[in-house]
């Protein structure tokens, strides 16, 4: 919960801005906000580092400089934007002064995806003289999110440059204090508030302890005084010392209830739990062909083609092909395939150690129902005669524009929760897998946060970026649902403790890299956290570090009406490969077909 009280902070920013009114100069000030911090020792704690992207740009007049090819060049000058191209460049290079000055010009730089590789042998020594190499990658980086070799579809370059100008970082360094710009007084007082109380609450996300770790926070112009807004008092830290005694009682009685369930809950499970799929229609129905494009970082087509059975397209991509004399199976109810038997059990465990969480969506409920009052395309279990509908409150929370992206593996218990937050909210997610030894997103997620931590999550819709489950867990519910935490996200060291229990059966599964050839787009997979078969195949996509766009579908979800309106069925886990054009059902049979198609 936030401790920054919003009528003091709109108090704060108008005394900023009538104290700015007393003396007309010559210049816009800029609105600061200025962080100490407590309880934290920069030798022995992990130095923590992230951006966010502000609802409204702090720093308009921000100089941003484009090095670009050709084609961006054109679009840089059509925006007037400054620009410079490789031969630029590489006379900048003979130049030791001018790379200097170039450095002292601008606050940020962009870079088209045939330059970014070429900078630091073109300009890296000149730049960490002018001590500009940090500013300097930190906006290349950023820009390279939408630059990679394989991406075949990118933002406007306007669009960029305002989000870079929107965007602010927190790092800390050598001392316990930092500063930002928020706004600047050109702006309505209602802007300046929102950017403060964002940049705040993304700040204290990233702090070990949260608010224990903030000190004081000051808000001022920049020639105007600074006006504190943060204090904790010795009332406030006793009575927080209390809640969390009471918070730790809890937790232990609760802990002791969940063992003792947990011993007897696989014996126990409802039918629910156990259902992989349900065929609605005796004969397969084919639907009109759509065709539908999301715009993500990684290019994900959304080929929409509706088919009741799977299916191989006619135009494979020209440098995957799937393997030779290859059938797509048709899907089967329920069934084991030989030598899969131990895996399906192992990955059962989770069940009931972690008590179906990631298996229900949020606000999950059932309902027993008259068959008449059911639509054939409507999603609901034969029970003894009878429809077993299934509803949620997914309808009610708001959804994420674009995908949110996570990085992470299997084998982590940390990341186990934020996959199962995911699945209880239903959302998109595009992961991005990062194995052990993995050698193409672990180095990323160090470039971006500056620490090789999971998960890491990356939110395009906001801007915000963050490590640490909890902090995640929370950031998801309060954005994309109620607020509320599932209970078996929020025990703590017990979560955590029971999410290693639900792996343990699967040793070190999807934990490993093994060498594979790396997609030009993501895999789309329909599955959800709490399945045993959606377990094995994202093993699979783990290990080849092969991105994929999941599609959350948990029970409750809404996408389980939509599948089965346009495939006449329902079974996960399902994948389309928009690099082969296939499309396929059965765990056994996916998890063949990845591995014969991408493994080095």
């Amino acid at each position: 919960m936030s401790k920054l009280q919003t009528e003091a902070l709109k108090e704060a920013i108008s005394q900023v801005v009538a104290d700015s009114k007393e003396k007309n100069r010559k210049f816009t000030e800029t609105v600061e906000l200025q962080i100490g911090l407590k309880n934290y020792d920069p030798q022995k704690d992990k130095r923590f580092s992230g951006s966010v992207k502000l609802p409204h740009i702090p720093r308009p007049k921000m100089k941003v400089c484009m090095l670009g090819d050709a084609q961006h060049v054109e679009e840089a000058e059509k925006i007037g934007l400054d620009y410079m191209d490789v031969e630029a460049l590489k006379k900048m290079n003979k130049n030791k002064k001018l790379v200097k000055k170039l450095a002292k010009k601008y606050h940020a730089f962009l870079a088209s995806e045939a330059i970014i590789k070429q900078i630091p042998r073109l300009l890296g020594p000149g730049l960490n003289k002018a001590g500009k190499s940090s500013i300097f990658w930190h906006a290349c980086s950023s820009f390279h999110d939408y630059c990679f070799e394989y991406l075949l579809f990118y933002e406007s370059l306007e669009s960029k440059v305002n989000e870079t100008k929107a965007t602010v970082k927190f790092q800390l360094k050598k001392v316990l204090c930092m500063g930002v710009a928020v706004g600047n007084l050109s702006m309505e007082e209602k802007q300046i508030q929102q950017n403060i109380q964002m940049s705040v609450n993304f700040l204290v996300s990233l702090l070990k302890k949260n608010w224990q770790n903030v000190r004081c926070l000051y808000i001022k112009s920049t020639m105007g005084k600074p006006y504190r807004q943060h204090k904790i008092s010795l009332a406030l830290a006793a009575a927080a010392n209390h809640r969390f005694l009471l918070l730790r009682r809890l937790r232990f009685l609760l802990c002791a209830c969940c063992a003792a369930m947990a011993a007897t809950a696989l014996h126990h499970l409802p039918p629910l739990l156990l259902s992989r799929r349900l065929r609605f229609s005796s004969s397969a129905t084919t639907a009109s062909t759509s065709t539908s494009r999301r715009t993500i970082r990684l290019s994900a087509q959304l080929d929409d083609t509706a088919a009741a059975s799977t299916s191989t397209s006619d135009k494979p991509a020209a440098s995957f092909a799937p393997p030779p004399d290859f059938k797509p199976p048709e899907p089967k109810t329920f069934e084991v395939k030989p030598g899969q038997s131990d895996d399906i059990a192992t990955a059962s465990l989770a069940i009931p150690f972690r008590l179906g969480t990631g298996v229900f969506t949020l606000g999950y409920s059932v309902s027993l129902v008259s068959p008449d009052e059911v639509s054939p395309d409507e999603y609901a279990l034969d029970f003894q005669g009878r429809k077993v509908k299934e509803s949620s409150k997914i309808g009610q929370c708001p959804r994420p524009e674009k995908p949110i992206e996570i990085y992470e593996f299997e084998g982590c218990p940390f990341c186990r929760k934020v996959r199962e937050m995911v699945a209880v909210l239903d959302l998109d997610v595009l992961f991005y897998p990062c194995p052990k030894n993995g050698p193409t997103f672990r180095p990323k997620v160090l470039e971006m946060g500056g620490k090789q931590q999971f998960p890491y999550m990356v939110d395009p819709n906001t801007g915000v970026a963050m490590y640490e489950s909890d902090a995640i867990i929370k950031y998801l519910a309060d954005k994309y649902g109620d607020g509320t935490v599932p209970i078996m996200l929020s025990l703590g060291v017990l979560t955590t403790i029971t999410a290693g229990l639900a792996m343990s059966g699967r040793r070190g599964k999807g934990s490993k890299y093994t060498p594979a050839k790396l997609p030009p787009q993501p895999i789309e997979l329909w599955a959800y956290e709490g399945s045993p078969f959606c377990k094995i195949v994202r093993e699979t996509l783990v290990e080849l570090e092969l991105p994929h766009l999941l599609h959350s579908c948990a029970r409750g979800s809404p996408r389980r009406r939509e599948f089965l309106k346009k495939y006449g069925i329902f079974q996960a886990p399902y994948i389309e490969d928009p690099n082969t054009g296939v499309k396929m059902f059965e765990s056994a049979d996916i998890i063949d077909y990845l591995r014969a198609t991408y493994a080095a």
